[in-house]
């Protein structure tokens, strides 16, 4: 079994690896330094099988990538994370024509269909997460955690 992390959580892992005085700012605002420690936790749990697919990786991108934040070491994290992840594929009309695209969006939805190969998703999303789990899929959500 390998470990996929949706998109927040992704951020919240590196942001926590690097510079954790920045858990609970802005676009982690919603998270805690709990929250961090609980995600760190589960991924030691799967050393080296982590998954992702390209539209996490690009929505994380652009949430660490923002120039006026100058939070540069993000994306310096993100590719070295890269370098040690598998990455696979759903394509994008696959989804659109899922009934799960209407009701989570593009890059959940293909979480949602991805997750059959396998995986436990971490997600800080509610309606993904419920929705793996009547799946049975090992779907874990760190704000359940608090």
């Amino acid at each position: 079994m390998r470990l996929l992390l949706d998109t927040n959580v992704l951020v919240l892992y590196l942001v926590g690896q690097i510079r954790p005085s920045q858990i609970g700012v802005k676009r982690l605002s919603s998270f805690t330094a709990e929250d961090f420690l609980k995600v760190a936790e589960w991924a030691a749990e799967f050393p080296r099988k982590h998954v992702s697919l390209p539209n996490i990786l690009s929505e994380a991108s652009n949430l660490l990538g923002d120039a006026k934040q100058g939070f540069t070491p993000g994306i310096v994290a993100l590719a070295k994370y890269v370098a040690d992840l598998d990455e696979e594929y759903v394509p994008s009309l696959e989804v659109v024509g899922s009934k799960e695209y209407f009701v989570l969006g593009l890059t959940d939805a293909a979480i949602y269909k991805f997750a059959d190969k396998g995986v436990c998703v971490i997600s800080s999303d509610y309606h993904l997460c419920s929705r793996l789990r009547a799946k049975n899929i090992d779907a874990r959500n760190p704000l359940n955690f608090r």
